[in-house]
């Protein structure tokens, strides 16, 4: 899977108005007189400032926009629509023109030059800051379908969809039961459980803007992401990726030196529901790594459909009556006769089609409150729900849901229950910060753990704060010992003192070290062997024997080399550094060494247990395994730190069968008279059978001339 490749126009912020002064500012002059003679007529020769200055002006003033507005073309200005209608203020051209084109537009590229020309719309800048001469050299710089196009959020306001003739499918009316819709946190606590993910351990790019396979391993894995919604059942692929491409896509997470990094949260999380709900809405046209059928896309696709398609069955629904059902058969019809590049993007592209607009509706129309359904007999009916209608119909805002505050129940052994019907963005994003979601159900279940507890404290909460929160949201009073939990924790937070500058000694053995710190040679002992001094000026060298030093800048040196049991395993001290003492401290015990310059450890169930508890994961270790020793981490150590619930292994009584070749056994374990006598292929020409089905497999095997003796 694929991020999408960081444009120009991240340099000039995600503020579309910031964006569009950056551009103005690139055009030559002979452009930007060209453009300001098409939006307000200039009468005068003023300079190039003021003209920008005054075009800045007139893009915020309604009654000039208006008559602009009405002098287009119909499809300039459904092109303006798009923008108002999806509510997001920059489009790549190639889902504009597949937009166009399935409602009837044949112009080509022909209505974005001339909203370019009258300056409604805005290309980004170059990448190299350069001047822009003309829109068609600018957007074909790397292929027209792949540019994007910007425009001013006041401009979007004022554009409308209404003019647009087409008759949307729609069932027969027929009376039903009462229509359902989700509450719309689905992909809210998704995106919490994203930002946990990345909080420390950030996802790496590679060149091509693709994912790692350990980060994608990681996301598929992990149970609460790809849980299915607790109200429907339909299987959405890769609901782990998709929640990655809508973090970044709604601005959770920062990308920078190749990593996606956790950034705040947006302000809108402090607002209603809705309001979230309607951003994160507007995202989805920026995902271009997910498919509905196919899940999570190898790298980002400019022509990919979920952005065109999505907003046409949006738009579609909101064509509707406000009492009319329409469903997904109807609306996949419409769409696979219509969009130009459904026929070459989805395989069986008529067979596919109400698949593909089935998974996109609940997985991403439903959560996000934007349809509601009701099933007639075997058909599941569905239209705009009251968010969806004020979207994308002009309908009034919806009434808010009933608030219940107390909806936390925080157990004595560090659990929290979070009942669905009282959560809200700002307690999710709260709750976010200092406890672990565990699993997503109609009651949510969270861990206070010290890591996590650590991560809230530093991103600003106080230790009163959080049990603040607790208790003003908790259905029972909080039990002590979680108190005791939390104030111990904040304790050790503060008690933590960071150090701008010092120097790390490593001795030999813990009586060189014991004997530095007595002389004062060295401020604190850090481990049994090593020692601080917080000032190198400090250091009298004549009192040390200096055998090496290191750059800790450089990547950590593979120095580790496992035995054959692949728990044990020696550490050259020369080619080791003073972090690797941390590192080890964590997660093994220490063995004796017989051998001068090097020292033996190894992993045990005890110690393995210890690093677990203390947040070190299974994948942290399988990393260090990698970087110290070159190698991945051996299956007996993962057999030590596998988490699962307890298992049995059954002792069984069988006689092993062996023949002559590997392609006789393969014969004899597809052939069904044979297949069903045997219980198991333990090799390439050994099976396992049970004692009482010997007589039946040796009458079989003679059939073809094949004897079975002892």
């Amino acid at each position: 899977m694929s991020m999408p490749s960081p444009q120009s126009a991240a340099s000039a912020g995600n503020d579309p108005i910031e964006r569009i002064l950056v551009v103005l500012r690139s055009y030559a002059e002979p452009l930007v007189r060209s453009v300001a003679s098409r939006l307000f007529k200039p009468r005068n020769q003023w300079p190039v400032e003021e003209l920008i200055d005054r075009i800045q002006d007139t893009l915020k003033n309604a009654p000039v926009l208006d008559r602009r507005l009405k002098d287009l073309p119909v499809a300039a200005r459904h092109t303006l629509a798009i923008f108002g209608l999806s509510r997001c203020h920059r489009w790549r051209i190639g889902h504009l023109l597949s937009i166009l084109a399935t409602l009837g537009h044949t112009d080509g590229l022909a209505p974005i030059l001339n909203l370019l020309e009258c300056a409604l719309l805005y290309p980004d800048p170059l990448p190299n800051g350069g001047s822009i001469k003309d829109f068609e050299s600018r957007l074909g710089l790397n292929g027209i379908t792949q540019a994007y196009v910007s425009i001013h959020p006041f401009v979007a306001s004022r554009s409308k969809f209404d003019e647009i003739d087409i008759d949307a499918p729609q069932s027969d009316d027929t009376l039903g039961p009462p229509a359902r819709q989700g509450d719309g946190l689905e992909w809210l606590l998704r995106l919490g459980i994203i930002r946990q993910q990345l909080d420390g351990d950030p996802i790496r790019l590679t060149q091509s803007q693709s994912l790692f396979k350990r980060d994608m391993t990681r996301l598929q894995n992990d149970e609460s992401l790809q849980a299915p919604f607790i109200d429907s059942n339909d299987p959405v692929p890769d609901l782990g990726l998709l929640a990655l491409s809508l973090a970044r896509s709604s601005g959770l997470l920062q990308l920078g030196d190749q990593e996606l990094h956790v950034g705040p949260f947006p302000a809108v999380w402090n607002e209603s529901l809705s309001a979230v709900l309607k951003q994160l809405a507007s995202s989805i046209s920026r995902i271009e790594d997910w498919d509905p059928c196919l899940g999570g896309l190898p790298e980002s696709d400019p022509e990919a459909l979920l952005p065109s398609v999505s907003f046409l069955i949006l738009f579609l629904l909101s064509r509707l009556p406000a009492e009319r059902w329409s469903t997904s058969q109807l609306l996949a019809e419409w769409i696979v006769t219509r969009h130009p590049s459904w026929p070459s993007k989805v395989k069986n592209a008529a067979a596919q089609a109400e698949t593909w607009v089935q998974h996109f509706l609940f997985g991403l129309a439903y959560p996000l409150q934007l349809i509601e359904v009701r099933n007639i007999g075997d058909e599941l009916q569905l239209r705009l729900s009251p968010l969806g209608r004020n979207l994308y119909a002009g309908g009034p805002e919806p009434a808010a849901a009933p608030e219940f505050r107390q909806t936390l129940m925080v157990q004595p052994n560090n659990e929290i229950i979070a009942f669905r019907q009282g959560l809200n963005p700002k307690l999710i994003q709260s709750l976010t910060r200092f406890a672990k979601w565990k699993s997503l159900s109609s009651a949510c279940m969270l861990e206070l753990q010290a890591e996590q507890v650590y991560r809230g404290l530093e991103s600003g909460f106080s230790l009163k704060d959080i049990i603040q929160l607790l208790s003003q949201h908790g259905m029972k009073p909080m039990p002590p010992v979680v108190q005791d939990a939390l104030q111990r924790w904040a304790n050790k937070r503060d008690r933590i003192t960071v150090y701008g500058g010092a120097v790390l000694i490593e001795f030999t053995s813990a009586a060189e070290l014991d004997a530095a710190f007595s002389r004062g040679l060295v401020e604190i002992k850090l481990t049994d062997r090593i020692g601080l001094v917080t000032s190198e000026s400090s250091i009298d060298y004549k009192n040390f024997r200096l055998i090496g030093n290191r750059d800790y800048e450089n990547r950590p040196q593979q120095c580790v080399t496992f035995d054959d049991d692949g728990v044990s395993f020696t550490v050259d001290v020369a080619q080791a550094d003073l972090l690797l003492e941390a590192e080890l401290g964590r997660f093994a015990e220490t063995l004796d060494s017989p051998t001068v310059g090097f020292r033996r450890y190894r992993l045990t169930t005890r110690s393995l247990q210890a690093a677990d508890a203390s947040g070190y994961r299974l994948s942290d270790l399988e990393q260090w395994a990698i970087d110290r020793s070159g190698k991945p981490l051996s299956a007996a150590a993962k057999l030590l730190m596998r988490k699962t619930t307890s298992q049995t292994a059954q002792i069984e009584a069988m006689h092993v069968v062996s023949v002559i070749s590997e392609e006789v056994a393969d014969g004899i374990w597809q052939w069904p008279t044979t297949r069903e006598l045997l219980q198991a292929r333990l090799g390439p020409v050994h099976f396992a059978v049970a004692a009482d089905q010997i007589a039946a497999l040796q009458t079989a095997l003679a059939v073809v001339q094949i004897e079975l003796r002892s």
